[in-house]
Protein backbone atom coordinates (compact mmCIF):
# COMPACT_ATOMS: atom_id res chain seq x y z
CA UNK A 1 0.00 0.00 0.00
CA UNK A 2 1.00 3.63 -0.21
CA UNK A 3 0.44 4.46 3.45
CA UNK A 4 2.78 3.84 6.37
CA UNK A 5 0.55 1.08 7.77
CA UNK A 6 1.48 -1.05 4.77
CA UNK A 7 5.22 -0.94 5.51
CA UNK A 8 7.29 -3.02 7.86
CA UNK A 9 10.88 -2.00 8.59
CA UNK A 10 13.35 -4.89 8.40
CA UNK A 11 16.89 -5.03 9.73
CA UNK A 12 19.65 -7.61 9.87
CA UNK A 13 19.69 -8.99 13.42
CA UNK A 14 15.96 -8.41 13.89
CA UNK A 15 14.08 -11.20 15.70
CA UNK A 16 11.17 -12.59 13.69
CA UNK A 17 8.54 -15.32 13.91
CA UNK A 18 7.55 -17.67 11.09
CA UNK A 19 3.78 -17.37 10.56
CA UNK A 20 3.25 -20.17 8.03
CA UNK A 21 4.38 -23.78 7.72
CA UNK A 22 7.17 -23.39 5.15
CA UNK A 23 9.28 -26.55 5.58
CA UNK A 24 7.56 -28.64 8.23
CA UNK A 25 9.91 -31.63 7.86
CA UNK A 26 12.89 -29.57 9.05
CA UNK A 27 11.22 -27.32 11.64
CA UNK A 28 10.47 -24.14 9.67
CA UNK A 29 6.93 -23.99 10.98
CA UNK A 30 4.27 -21.57 12.22
CA UNK A 31 5.51 -20.12 15.53
CA UNK A 32 9.22 -20.87 15.00
CA UNK A 33 11.46 -17.95 15.94
CA UNK A 34 14.58 -16.77 14.23
CA UNK A 35 16.83 -13.87 13.30
CA UNK A 36 17.24 -12.03 10.01
CA UNK A 37 20.68 -12.70 8.51
CA UNK A 38 20.36 -10.98 5.12
CA UNK A 39 17.82 -8.98 3.11
CA UNK A 40 17.68 -8.74 -0.69
CA UNK A 41 15.99 -5.57 -1.96
CA UNK A 42 14.68 -4.19 -5.23
CA UNK A 43 14.49 -0.43 -5.68
CA UNK A 44 11.36 1.14 -7.14
CA UNK A 45 11.41 4.15 -9.49
CA UNK A 46 10.58 6.50 -6.60
CA UNK A 47 13.58 5.27 -4.58
CA UNK A 48 11.63 3.07 -2.16
CA UNK A 49 13.22 -0.30 -1.43
CA UNK A 50 11.08 -3.43 -1.49
CA UNK A 51 12.26 -6.68 0.08
CA UNK A 52 12.45 -9.53 -2.43
CA UNK A 53 13.72 -12.12 0.07
CA UNK A 54 14.68 -12.25 3.72
CA UNK A 55 17.13 -14.91 4.85
CA UNK A 56 16.26 -16.07 8.36
CA UNK A 57 18.22 -18.30 10.72
CA UNK A 58 15.42 -20.36 12.29
CA UNK A 59 16.18 -21.67 15.78
CA UNK A 60 16.09 -25.46 15.89
CA UNK A 61 15.63 -25.88 12.14
CA UNK A 62 17.53 -28.82 10.72
CA UNK A 63 18.12 -27.48 7.23
CA UNK A 64 21.24 -27.00 5.12
CA UNK A 65 20.43 -25.35 1.80
CA UNK A 66 23.22 -24.93 -0.80
CA UNK A 67 24.96 -21.57 -0.49
CA UNK A 68 23.44 -20.78 2.93
CA UNK A 69 24.71 -21.38 6.43
CA UNK A 70 22.98 -24.21 8.35
CA UNK A 71 19.56 -23.28 9.70
CA UNK A 72 19.06 -20.37 7.27
CA UNK A 73 16.05 -20.33 4.93
CA UNK A 74 14.81 -17.75 2.44
CA UNK A 75 11.43 -16.20 3.18
CA UNK A 76 9.59 -14.44 0.37
CA UNK A 77 6.93 -11.68 0.53
CA UNK A 78 3.35 -12.73 0.99
CA UNK A 79 0.34 -10.50 0.75
CA UNK A 80 -3.19 -10.76 2.00
CA UNK A 81 -6.10 -8.61 0.99
CA UNK A 82 -9.48 -8.36 2.63
CA UNK A 83 -12.68 -6.76 1.57
CA UNK A 84 -15.15 -5.74 4.24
Amino acid sequence: THDRLGRLPLAVGMRVMILHNILTSVGVVNGAEGMIRRIVYDEENNGDRVALAVFVHVEGAIVNLPGLEPGVVPVFPDSVSMKL
